[in-house]
């Protein structure tokens, strides 16, 4: 299930993506898949929806002391996360 979602919301983006590098002729609604509050509002999604296992087992390794690989991918996306959604919330930053 999972992993469904994660494929659906990876066409989301992508479609938006392909649509904008072919330079297609589409309608103006298809513009909000280029807005970057649309962007974080997906990311948040993936990280929470079908990513959430990983992180919680990344995190739990981490403070266990015994960190594997999915406490380098958690921290990885946590931190490219944060980073990303400063750059949308404090763009003069």
């Amino acid at each position: 299930r999972d992993l469904a979602v994660s494929w659906a919301l990876c066409a989301v983006c992508l479609v938006g993506h392909a649509l904008h590098f072919i330079g297609a002729n589409v309608p103006s609604w298809i513009h909000a898949l280029h807005s970057v509050g649309f962007h974080m509002s997906l990311s948040m999604l993936t990280l929470f929806g079908p990513g959430r296992q990983i992180m919680y087992e990344g995190i739990k390794s981490l403070l266990r002391g015994a960190p594997n690989m999915n406490t380098l991918v958690s921290l990885g996306a946590i931190s490219s996360f944060t980073v990303s959604s400063m750059a949308v919330l404090l763009p003069k930053l």
